[in-house]
């Protein structure tokens, strides 16, 4: 029902080529009269608030309104004194504010209370004495404070998860009471379980006031598999252009619990194969287990005395098997073992390859949670992680280590466009006769931050925050929103823990211009780290 020419693209289904109802009928008036039809009840939507002629894309979209207008105004003109006209007072709300569905409801409903009168008289007239009496139909249920109590909950669930998984999320039990919100947010976490395109309910009146509640659900139409492509892009205009793609394959419904199969793969700067298998236990505390194989090749940087003398490509294998729990919607905790073996070759400077690979193995404790709508431009919402990594000679490891690793991101919405984002990373691991460190993978370093994603930040102990403002200053519909920001921050790296000073810290800034286009989010910009030369960058895409 969107398939407007110029605006989505018309599809074809058999020998037909399909656009929206409303090009050449919007208010079918005439249709209803051709199926036999003595009284009619339209509902319009009036016009709202004119166009601001900006773009192409307003230009269309005013023509076909005009047009749609003009069709439609002959159709209402038919209209007799015994048909009924309801029109929702939509305001400034227009054809593509989708953002906006959730107050279109109640317009509508105030739309059709308006006609209420009329309405009611119709039905008495066409019932006779039969007809129903809508004065007396139980109220119904308002999204305000309204509480009211649930007799009994049936699921209807046409997908292989099993019921007990879709009652664990909603989480709602005969004889509870629950408000209009209360009930939406159940609904919204069996939605987010990822299996079905729609989520609905019924409310069934009982003679004691109660409702029985039928919870409807339709399984998604992309079915028990998914498959992502995706590709990041990075140059510095200085000769340094970085590259990834990857592919990401999710089978699901391997078990009626909701076992998944998770395999993902990347080429470029750096090469990972990853298989995993997610695992709920289907009890009432949400646990799950989740063991994964990969293999992965990436740079590495030997560093002594806080230079770096030489850079590697390491060549690992790993394995882990993690139990965890969720908790909430939004976060989850999880502890593993873990195993892995590296094997380096020199790509510059001078290092002494080990004659055996390295191994590292232990236990890991992980706690993450996100919230956040968007990664790169998000307008509400936070995320944390934090991390315990022990390493254990005793089950293969090199070396008795441990690790500790946090990071943060929280977002504040000031007034309608404008965004205060502040981020921070620590990382301290006491292994300080190991000089093999990894290039981040960190979700900090993306187009909109202080840092660059590069060897130069790499240490036992790592220490980085920054806070950006961000405004949308564009829109183009359907194809990027864009936005201005700049970021300010500090950070510093440090081999041993006695090194550690925080006046080490270092300045860093950035001015970026962004957008979240079709192809992934773009930025372009300018970084400036204390120490370093000024950097351009052009970043598209996501990292994986």
């Amino acid at each position: 029902s969107t398939l407007i020419p110029g605006i989505f693209a018309p599809v074809t289904i058999g020998h037909r080529l399909l656009v929206d109802g409303l090009v050449s009928n919007d208010v079918p008036v005439d249709l209803a009269r051709d199926m036999g039809a003595d009284i009619v009840i339209v509902s319009r939507i009036p016009a709202g608030k004119p166009r601001e002629l900006n773009s192409a894309i307003d230009i269309t979209l005013q023509t076909i309104d005009l047009l749609v207008r003009k069709a439609s105004e002959a159709q209402l003109a038919s209209l007799s004194p015994q048909d009924i006209l309801i029109e929702p007072p939509i305001g400034d709300i227009n054809s593509l504010d989708f953002a906006r569905v959730k107050e279109t409801i109640p317009l509508g409903e105030q739309g059709a209370l308006a006609k209420l009168p009329q309405l009611l008289a119709l039905a008495q007239q066409i019932g006779g004495n039969d007809a129903p009496n809508l004065a007396r139909t139980p109220p119904a249920i308002e999204p305000s404070n309204d509480v009211f109590t649930i007799h009994q909950v049936s699921i209807r669930n046409d997908s292989v998860l099993n019921n007990s998984i879709v009652e664990r999320k909603l989480a709602i039990k005969d004889g509870q009471q629950v408000s209009h919100s209360q009930l939406q947010k159940a609904l919204d976490r069996v939605y987010g379980l990822g299996y079905f395109r729609m989520v609905d309910y019924d409310l069934k009146p009982q003679a004691d006031g109660s409702y029985d509640l039928y919870v409807i659900t339709q399984k998604s139409e992309l079915g028990d598999q998914r498959l992502n492509i995706g590709f990041a892009l990075g140059d510095d205009f200085d000769g340094d252009t970085r590259y990834q793609a990857g592919v990401k394959y999710t089978k699901r419904d391997l078990t009626d619990k909701g076992t998944e199969l998770r395999v993902q793969g990347i080429i470029g700067e750096r090469i990972l194969a990853k298989g995993e298998i997610y695992h709920p236990l289907q009890d009432e505390k949400q646990r799950f287990i989740a063991p994964k194989v990969w293999y992965q090749e990436r740079n590495a940087v030997v560093v002594n005395d806080n230079h770096q003398t030489a850079e590697l490509r390491s060549h690992e294998l790993g394995a882990e098997l993690d139990v965890g729990r969720e908790i909430g919607n939004t976060a989850e905790a999880k502890a593993g073992v873990f195993y892995q073996r590296t094997r380096p070759t020199v790509k510059t400077g001078e290092f002494a390859i080990p004659d055996n690979s390295i191994h590292e193995a232990g236990v890991k404790l992980q706690y993450q949670a996100d919230s956040l709508d968007s990664v790169d431009f998000p307008t509400k919402g936070g995320r944390a992680s934090a991390s315990l990594t022990q390493g254990v000679k005793a089950i293969g490891s090199d070396h008795n280590y441990t690790q500790v690793e946090v990071e943060g991101e929280r977002v504040w919405s000031i007034q309608d466009k404008h965004r205060l984002i502040a981020s921070g990373h620590a990382v301290a691991k006491n292994d300080n006769d190991n000089g093999l460190q990894y290039a981040s993978n960190s979700t900090l370093q993306t187009g909109r931050l202080a840092f660059p994603s590069k060897d130069q930040w790499l240490g036992n102990y790592t220490a980085e925050g920054a806070v950006t403002y961000m405004r949308q200053i564009a829109e183009v519909p359907k194809v990027a929103k864009v936005h201005a920001g700049i970021a300010a921050g500090v950070g510093q790296q440090w081999q041993r823990k006695d090194d550690v000073n925080v006046g080490d810290l270092r300045k860093a800034g950035t001015v970026f211009i962004g957008g979240e286009t079709p192809v992934g989010p773009a930025f372009v910009g300018v970084r400036k780290v204390e120490g370093l030369d000024k950097q351009f960058y052009f970043n598209l895409g996501k990292d994986f």
